[in-house]
Formats: structure tokens, sequence, C-alpha cells
């Protein structure tokens, strides 16, 4: 029997809605083909403020301000106040939905915690982390990993088979290691700029291997090992403790057909009349009615009591009431 299948790790799928927030500017290509989880990793220009750089995947939220959120920043260049907002319905226990990266922690404690210093710490000069990568992380690398899964099993376990933390051991390391470069990289480029120059010559000669490591390279070695330890440690998405936001990522195209699949979509608007804000949700595709509650609900309680929304010029929402359909849902 496989190690994934041991009996504390079944769990009965539960079904959930969950958001997608993107550029309204997306919205027709969504409506024909589906979320694509092989969409560009980047917003933006990743040299641009408010740049986010995203480990692959399509991103969901069981929050609508962290839908809202992504949307904003993916619709920024298109000069218009709508957003877009996908609802997908899932099974939480499907393998390829998986953790977000910003819900599975780093090891910068492990690191620090065994260590005795903040080495991570992005101000620090980078001979700290340099003579700790060179001469303490080669014996102390596994009792690091060690301390970084069991950190990653208190905070998101209830109860886990030890043979999963076995088979994630590997896996582990490689992140430690990955990310310790990524650190040193880091501070390299923030602490050696402008009058220091002298003092970079002086750190290279001293740590020649380290003189053509750039901050782009390690950071992206970073996240392949973080992403491949988060895909191999998936069951954390079904196992996982309740948390008030749950963010996972689908590493599969969601289309309006299997048991994962687009229910909803349509662009979200704020308005200001009379100086009471009210939302506007203009649904240009709906088939599952029961997401509208969720919807409703969500709005309320984190914009506004003043909510319409819009399905093929029928008012579906008008608050305070929720209205049937009369047509047949697509």
């Amino acid at each position: 029997m496989n190690w994934y299948k041991s009996a504390n790790m079944i769990k009965v799928s539960n079904t959930q809605y969950l958001y997608h927030g993107t550029g309204v500017q997306n919205l027709s290509v969504i409506l024909s083909e589906g979320l694509n989880a092989n969409a560009d990793k980047l917003y933006d220009d990743e040299m641009e403020h408010g740049s986010i750089r995203t480990y692959g995947g399509v991103y969901l939220t069981d929050n609508i301000m962290t839908a809202m959120s992504s949307a904003g920043k993916s619709s920024y260049l298109s000069h218009s106040k709508e957003k877009g907002l996908i609802i997908v319905k899932i099974e939480d226990t499907t393998p390829h939905i998986v953790l977000d990266e910003d819900n599975f922690s780093n090891p910068a404690y492990a690191i620090d915690s065994t260590s005795g210093y903040h080495l991570t710490a992005s101000h620090w000069h980078p001979e700290n982390m340099a003579y700790f990568i060179l001469n303490t992380l080669p014996a102390t690398a596994d009792d690091i990993t060690n301390n970084y899964l069991q950190r990653v099993k208190g905070m998101y376990y209830e109860d886990s088979d030890q043979r999963v933390f076995n088979a994630l051991f590997p896996y582990a390391r490689d992140v430690v290691e990955t990310y310790c470069y990524s650190v040193l990289s880091a501070q390299i480029n923030r602490y050696f700029q402008g009058s220091h120059e002298y003092e970079k010559r002086i750190f290279e000669e001293k740590y020649p291997q380290f003189a053509d490591m750039t901050e782009e390279l390690s950071s992206e070695n970073y996240r392949f090992a973080h992403n491949i330890l988060i895909q191999k440690a998936h069951r954390l998405t079904s196992n996982m403790k309740d948390y008030f936001s749950a963010n996972v990522r689908s590493m599969e195209n969601i289309t309006y057909k299997g048991k994962n699949k687009v229910v909803m979509v349509s662009s979200f608007l704020n308005n200001g009349v009379n100086d009471k804000y009210y939302t506007e949700v203009n649904v240009l595709y709906l088939s599952d009615n029961a997401c509208l509650e969720k919807l409703s609900d969500d709005i309320h309680d984190r914009y506004s009591p003043y909510l319409i929304i819009r399905y093929n010029d029928e008012v579906l929402y008008d608050n305070p009431r929720v209205k049937e359909p009369e047509h047949e849902l697509v």
C-alpha cells in the first residue's frame, strides 16, 4: 500500500465554492476556454513596483477580498474600474488542488532557530549567511529540515502518518538549501549598493564561489523547490486545519465540465451613488445558482449591504432578497 493511502489520511470529499480574481480584459477568453493553469506567471513587469511572481496554476480563494486584490493587480493596465470575478466549484480532495505558496511557510524560522542567529534578515551583512552556508549548513541541514517539517506539521495537519514526513524529507531539504542561497543573493543585492562597491569586492575575494550568483536565478531555484514540496504534500490541502482563508491552486485547467468547474463568470464593480456605495455584479455565465448565496453573503460582510446582481438583463439579487432565475441555467 502506498504511504499516501494510509487509513488516517483518508477524508471524504467536500464541495466548496472558491473565487478567482482576474482583469476584466481576460473575461472573454475565460468564457470561451475556462481558466488556464499555464497562463502568464507574472501580473506585470517583474521590475515594476507591485509586480507579483507566482508559482503557477489557477489561484483560488474563499476570501473575496483576496480575489479582488488579485484582480486589481491584474487589471490596472486596462484603466477600467471593473474587475473580473470567477466562482469555481471544487472538491477539496482533488490531487491537483494544492496549497497557495503563501499558505505554506518558508524555512526561515527553522534556519534561524537552529543556528541561533537571525541569518535570514535582509539587512544583515552577507558574510554571515555565506559563512553559514559553507561551514555550518552541511552539518545542520538535516536538523533544520526536521525542524521545518515539524513546524509544517504543527501548522497544517490535524492527524498524519509520520511516513508522510519521511517521504517529504528530501524535498524539504532542497527547500532549506535553496532558501539559504536565495537569502544570500538577496542580501548581496541589497547590501552592496552605491558606496558599498569596495566592500563587495572584498566579499567576492573572500567568497569567490558566490561572486556570479544572481538573485533572479537563486530565487527561481527556491521557488521551484518550494513548489515541488507543496505539490508532493498536496494532501495538506484536504487535511489542513480550519483557517479563516483557504488559498489554493489548481495545477490543471478548470473548464465548464467535470468535478472541478467554473460555475460563474462576472464583472465586479464598486460604485458610489449619493454617498452610498454599492456593489454591482454583472453575470456573464451562470450554471449553479447556489453560489449566489455565498457571493451575496461575502459581499455584505466585506464590502457593502448595497448589492445588485444582474444576469441577461434580469436582476437576480436586489438587496435584500435573491430572485430565482426565470430562465434555465446554462
